[in-house]
């Protein structure tokens, strides 16, 4: 019995030290779990306001979808010449080395 009290009393002991280091390891380690949690919410927030910054920058109506819009049609019309002339210079070659204004009346 004198072995059980005294064996009783050495775990009382071991779980009041497991108690204290547990204690001494919380405190450090919730500041830890507090300064993540506001940097993970700071991360957030500007998350939130780059996207809003990206769907202002895309949405329609945005001096991005004008300007786009401006260059397709551009470039559009940039490729409708090349054609044209493609088509042109295979109807008339000879207009490369006479020029445009050499060629014979109705192949203008």
């Amino acid at each position: 019995m004198k072995q059980s009290v005294h064996q009783l009393g050495q775990a009382a002991t071991s779980l009041n030290t497991l108690a204290s280091d547990l204690n001494a390891e919380i405190v450090p380690m919730s500041r830890s779990l507090k300064q993540t949690a506001d940097s993970a919410n700071a991360a957030l927030h500007q998350v939130q306001v780059t996207l809003a910054g990206v769907q202002h920058t895309v949405e329609p109506q945005s001096p991005l979808d004008y300007q786009l819009t401006q260059t397709l049609q551009d470039v559009s019309s940039a490729a409708n010449a090349v054609h044209q002339l493609a088509d042109y210079l295979e109807r008339n070659p000879s207009a490369l080395v006479r020029g445009r204004g050499h060629l014979p009346s109705g192949n203008k």
